[in-house]
């Protein structure tokens, strides 16, 4: 029997629900009908009902058993078509960050609307006046945001985010504000899942005394540390043998004797994996490590945290991948079903990375 749905049985589709369909799609390209339902929490048949209105309407295209998205690029409306922009400030607009506002960009213009980026500094305190120009665009109907959630103001920024009249959704950061300590809609990375994966893999192939190193500066550090510490404990690691170190900023002088004290401790206590955030941190420490004559994966295993470099090194580096193209457009998604709903529950998104296995991880080293 054939899934088409003639057309005067067709009622209008819910934005909220086409916002979230078209978002799921952009995170994974192309779905089955039973998987989308699945997460969606909806029938097959409301999603085969979904996927022929949106097919109807040039957004996605069917094909057996599910749909994927049109393979033709997006067309960016001229300004005197464009709906509305979505603002968007970031930390930086380099490494991490400009696949987020690419696929955040996309999505935007598959909905009719313009993308309005704004840069800031991971050193800011105070958000505020940067957050302050794009909610006073006229034509900005929504803003996600990156903020310092650990700053000395950010319970401010917070309130003051809470009073304004337009949608924000905080990217890759979680927050409460109020009294009633009301969550912020979100859209996060499962960090700690990203450290899990890489210790089951090292642990997989043979490695029973492992490491993490992470970030000292860095906000994703301590969901790193979480999901590491868990995970090790859940392979029946004691807790001896996990071990957990933070290093300064690469561009630093203290970073360089920081490692080097690493690999003396790894030799010590016979480490033989490691899980290093990020890629520039890893790079530096297999750089000493081949300054010590030691081998990767031959003498150690090497994660790294991040894969924005990892595939360009060599070795090319074993990676876990936040899933960035995702995260820009599902904070697109967030707050067009805000738009639509003004009234619904509050949406958190958790999107899982991924682990890319590469040359720097191998079996555990006979001793």
């Amino acid at each position: 029997m054939s899934d088409a749905v003639p057309p005067n049985a067709i009622s209008p589709l819910p934005d909220q629900r086409r916002a979230e369909l078209l978002s799921v799609l952009n995170a994974d390209t192309a779905l089955r009908v039973s998987e989308l339902a699945a997460q969606l929490g909806v029938s097959v048949m409301t999603i085969r009902r979904d996927l022929t209105e949106l097919q109807s309407q040039g957004l996605i295209r069917r094909v057996h058993g599910g749909a994927v998205l049109p393979q033709a690029p997006v067309a960016v409306p001229s300004r005197s078509e464009s709906r509305g922009k979505i603002g968007l400030l970031v930390p930086s607009l380099d490494f991490y960050w400009p696949s987020v506002a690419r696929s955040a960009e996309t999505a935007a213009a598959r909905r009719g609307l313009r993308l309005q980026l704004r840069g800031d500094s991971y050193d800011s305190v105070d958000e505020r006046p940067a957050l302050a120009s794009l909610f006073a665009m006229d034509d900005v109907v929504g803003v996600g945001a990156v903020i310092n959630t650990m700053g000395p103001h950010s319970a401010d920024v917070l309130e003051w985010l809470a009073r304004q009249t337009k949608p924000v959704v905080l990217i890759e950061r979680e927050a409460v504000s109020g009294h009633f300590h009301q969550a912020v809609e979100s859209v996060v990375t499962d960090h700690a899942e990203g450290a899990a994966a890489a210790a089951q893999h090292l642990w997989d192939l043979g490695h029973r005394r492992i490491g993490c190193v992470v970030s000292r500066t860095s906000p994703t550090t301590r969901k790193i540390m979480v999901g590491w510490r868990a995970a090790c404990q859940q392979l029946g690691l004691p807790d001896s043998d996990i071990a957990v170190v933070e290093v300064p900023d690469h561009r630093t002088t203290s970073f360089a004797p920081t490692v080097e004290s690493i690999i003396d401790r790894c030799l010590a206590d016979g480490l033989t994996g490691l899980l290093v955030h990020s890629d520039r941190e890893a790079i530096g420490l297999v750089q000493h490590l081949e300054g010590r004559g030691l081998r990767v994966p031959e003498d150690i295993s090497i994660v790294s945290y991040d894969d924005e470099l990892a595939a360009l090194f060599s070795p090319a580096l074993t990676a876990v991948r936040p899933a960035r193209d995702a995260l820009g457009a599902s904070a697109i998604a967030l707050l067009v079903a805000r738009l639509a709903d003004p009234g619904r529950p509050v949406h958190r998104v958790t999107i899982s990375p991924e682990l890319f296995v590469r040359e720097s991880t191998g079996p555990v080293p006979a001793r």
